[in-house]
């Protein structure tokens, strides 16, 4: 085990979200425990920010102006057949 040295005001904050942590799942939580969760957190919106962009990408080959005519065409359909 190791010892960091946080400002008092991140402290606060980080007992805080243990506290949120504890009332959420019915347990204690330590520091350790709270710290875990917010690098959880932090990996997941970078991994989702990746997905994010892959998605968004333009696809080589592929006309965006007439995929988009083609989605409204079909949008257009489905609301006519409800």
């Amino acid at each position: 085990m190791s010892t960091i040295y946080v400002k008092e005001n991140t402290k606060k904050e980080l007992s805080k979200i243990a506290g949120e942590l504890q009332a959420k799942l019915g347990r204690k939580i330590d520091f350790d425990e709270t710290l875990r969760y917010l690098i959880r957190i932090y990996r997941s919106r970078n991994r989702r920010k990746i997905f994010f962009k892959k998605f968004t990408e333009p696809i080589p080959n592929v006309n965006f102006e007439e995929t988009y005519k083609e989605l409204i065409k079909e949008r257009k359909r489905n609301e006519r057949d409800l």
